[in-house]
């Protein structure tokens, strides 16, 4: 497996995501939200696959710098 850097299609993809189902975000938080994301260390695998049965397609990892967990 060979990670990759995020499409910028992708970062928005993330951006929205956390917009919409982390309830302590608005709507007017957009802005500093994109900040998290742009300082954020984030690799895809386009490939990846677990243990049959399981997941099989993208998975994209992100490691926030205040908040590894």
């Amino acid at each position: 497996m060979q990670p990759r850097v995020p499409t910028r299609g992708e970062k928005i993809e993330l951006i929205e995501f956390l917009l919409r189902h982390d309830l302590q975000n608005d709507k007017n938080e957009r802005q500093t939200i994109e900040g998290f994301v742009e300082s954020a260390s984030i690799a895809v695998f386009d490939s990846y696959i677990t243990s049959s049965p399981g997941y099989s397609g993208k998975l994209m990892v992100i490691v926030y710098g205040g908040g590894p967990e």
